[in-house]
Parts: structure tokens; C-alpha cells; sequence
């Protein structure tokens, strides 16, 4: 079980608490519902498991043919104040309409990794939303995070 804290200071807080929150039924969904592409279990676990308990969350949108490589672009800029070299894994979740292909998450989850150490272990999973039609959004949590000078939800095991 993940135990969650969450900052009770401003309304930039509460809303990145909501981010969180949307993640969470986003991540939920690709471990239990039929999708594209499932996340395990076993795998998420790992994850939570060789992390430090502190998880960086970014997200992007896009539109467009490439809208998935472009959402995990806007991401991984969100997440620039993070050196994703010094991390443990990430886990990409990929939400699109039905333009969305594998080949466009399979190369937006490449950049992902290319931003990543070698020995990090990075999942991806990825859902077909028919109401985000030409759209793309990802969820990008990195784990191990406590080398990095990002602000991170903190987890405890």
C-alpha cells in the first residue's frame, strides 16, 4: 500500500494535488482495465520499491500526428529542474484518441529513455480515450528522485 502526503499550503499546492489525483486513476486504469498496452502490477511495484519514496510528476498535451512525442516533449520540459540520469525509473502513461498509434507512444516513450540511465527501469502503458479524438496526454512519473532539485510528492512504503 502507497501512503500518500500531500502539502496543505496554497492553491498551487491543492492543484498539483489534483494533477496527482488524475495520475492516480490514469495509472489505475492501465494496471486494471483493458488497454492498449497494461501496465503490471508486479512491474509498478518495482518501481515504487527501488524508489527513494519520492515520485516526480509531469504531464503534456498535445495535438496533431505526433501529439504523443510532442505531450511527453512538454513533459520532460516541465520536468528540466529533475536529472532524470539520476533516477531509479520512470513510468509513462499514455492516454490518446484514436489517432493515437503504437508507433507514436513507442517513439515518445524512446525519448523518455533517452533522457534516462541505462540500467533505469522505465514502463510504459497506454489507453484510447475516443473524447480526446486529435489528442494526446501523458502522465511521466520518475522515481528515486531525492538527487534532484525538483519538488516531488513524497510516498512511503
Amino acid at each position: 500500500m502507497i501512503k500518500i502526503s500531500f502539502p496543505k499550503e496554497n492553491v498551487k499546492e491543492l492543484f498539483e494535488n489534483v494533477k496527482l489525483f488524475e495520475a492516480a486513476k490514469v495509472l489505475v486504469k492501465l494496471v486494471e482495465e483493458p488497454s492498449l498496452i497494461n501496465i503490471d502490477r508486479d512491474d509498478l511495484l518495482k518501481l515504487i520499491e527501488k524508489s527513494d519514496g519520492k515520485i516526480m510528476l509531469a504531464t503534456g498535451k498535445a495535438e496533431g500526428r505526433k501529439g504523443a512525442l510532442e505531450a511527453v516533449n512538454q513533459a520532460l520540459k516541465t520536468a528540466q529542474n529533475t536529472d532524470l540520469a539520476k533516477t531509479s525509473g520512470a513510468l509513462i502513461a499514455f492516454t490518446g484518441g484514436h489517432r493515437m498509434t503504437l508507433s507514436d507512444v513507442n517513439l515518445a516513450a524512446k525519448e523518455v529513455c533517452r533522457n534516462m540511465k541505462d540500467d533505469a527501469d522505465v514502463f510504459f502503458g497506454a489507453s484510447v480515450e475516443p473524447e480526446l479524438k486529435d489528442s494526446a496526454e501523458v502522465y511521466l512519473m520518475v522515481f528515486g528522485t531525492k538527487n534532484t532539485s525538483q519538488k516531488c510528492f513524497s510516498t512511503s512504503p
